[in-house]
């Protein structure tokens, strides 16, 4: 049914809910997984034109030196558990950009038809206006999305 999972992770509870989730379809459909961590981007832009010369290799090696540290968190998140799948199996991925564009980005290049993503099930003026990522993500993605609600999320049963 399916081929190749990604699963997004911010690190928050719902992620790893969703982590969780993911693993156990990976396991049951034998499918190939990608675990990503995306985050918003470090940028010149942040530094004045007079210094930015001085910066720019210092911003380089902290963002690799923050990109192996978001790495190993994934990779620690993933053993912590019981993936159930040989962590040589699972291909790790840490980007930095537009989470939601990011996260899309991934499942095409990496040719994933399922995302299953965490979503913290919020109702806020900010999420009416902005949308969450999760939100984002079903919306515009090409394959199927799977979001998972936080634990003790109260559902509401229709009539």
């Amino acid at each position: 049914m399916f081929h190749r999972i990604l699963i997004p992770t911010d690190y928050s509870d719902t992620s790893r809910r969703a982590l969780e989730v993911g693993l156990r379809l990976a396991k049951v459909f034998e499918t190939g997984v990608v675990c990503l961590h995306a985050s918003e981007e470090l940028t010149h832009g942040q530094f004045s034109a007079s210094n930015i010369a001085d910066v720019s290799d210092l911003i380089d090696t902290d963002e690799e030196r923050l990109r192996q540290a978001a790495r190993d968190r994934l990779t620690q998140l993933v053993a912590s558990g019981d993936p159930g799948i040989p962590l040589s199996e699972i291909e790790f991925r840490v980007v930095s950009g537009n989470p939601a564009d990011e996260i899309l980005r991934t499942a095409i290049d990496t040719g994933c038809d399922l995302i299953v993503i965490g979503t913290h099930g919020r109702s806020g003026i900010t999420d009416k206006l902005l949308g969450s990522t999760a939100e984002r993500v079903a919306r515009r993605a090409t394959c199927s999305v799977m979001t998972v609600k936080p634990e003790g999320f109260p559902f509401l049963r229709g009539t």
